[in-house]
Order: C-alpha cells, then sequence, then structure tokens
C-alpha cells in the first residue's frame, strides 16, 4: 500500500484480486461495486505494476472456475422433481411392459415344451 492510497482503497483493490481470482470478470467485479469496469481495470493494472508483473499476465493467470460458474452449470443441469418423477414413471412403464413380455415368452415356451 502506498503512503497516497487508502485504506478503503487498498481493501478494495484486494477484493478485486480475490474476486477476479474466484473467476469474476472485470464487468462483474465492478457491478458488485458499482464502479465503471475501467476502474476495476486500472486497479487491477496498479496491482501488476506493484507486483512487477505485466497486466495482461496477471489476467491470464487468473481464470479459474467460479463459484458462480458452479451455480450455473448446476442450475443448467438440474431438473425439476416433477420432471424425474415423470421420467421416472414412464421408464417404470416401460420396464414393467417388457417384464410381461418376456414372462409370457417363457410361459408359452414353458407350454409348447421349448427350452
Amino acid at each position: 500500500m502506498s503512503s497516497r492510497e487508502s485504506e478503503r482503497v487498498h481493501v478494495m483493490k484486494e477484493n478485486f484480486m480475490r474476486l477476479h481470482q474466484a473467476g469474476y470478470s472485470i464487468p462483474e467485479v465492478a457491478e458488485m461495486y458499482n464502479l465503471a469496469s475501467t476502474t476495476v481495470y486500472q486497479h487491477l493494472g496498479e496491482i501488476a505494476l506493484a507486483n512487477n508483473v505485466t497486466r495482461a499476465s496477471l489476467l491470464q493467470v487468473l481464470r479459474t472456475p467460479s463459484e458462480r460458474a458452479y451455480r450455473d452449470e448446476r442450475a443448467r443441469v438440474s431438473t425439476s422433481i416433477s420432471e424425474f418423477q415423470s421420467k421416472y414413471a414412464q421408464l417404470s412403464d416401460g420396464l414393467q411392459g417388457m417384464m410381461d413380455t418376456l414372462g409370457n415368452i417363457l410361459k408359452e415356451d414353458a407350454y409348447y415344451g421349448i427350452h
């Protein structure tokens, strides 16, 4: 933290990094803080400069799956209880039909003495 940087700005920059490392995009981080994306981008650039790395390398390192990505994936693959019950009933009916058919075939085989 530089002598000219307030504690508030320092903490905000740390939070920007934490959120960005968690996979949130710059626009998402900016929205969380009600700031322009360019402001967040500028602060990430200052962080990169302070750590003797390029802004581009800093941003490349930070691409990891985020909680948001996991949440989006869960929502994409989730199914409702009623949908599950409906599919289970269809599967159960189909299986019962196959068992009935197989039972009839076995009865016919036994009747005709086919082994």
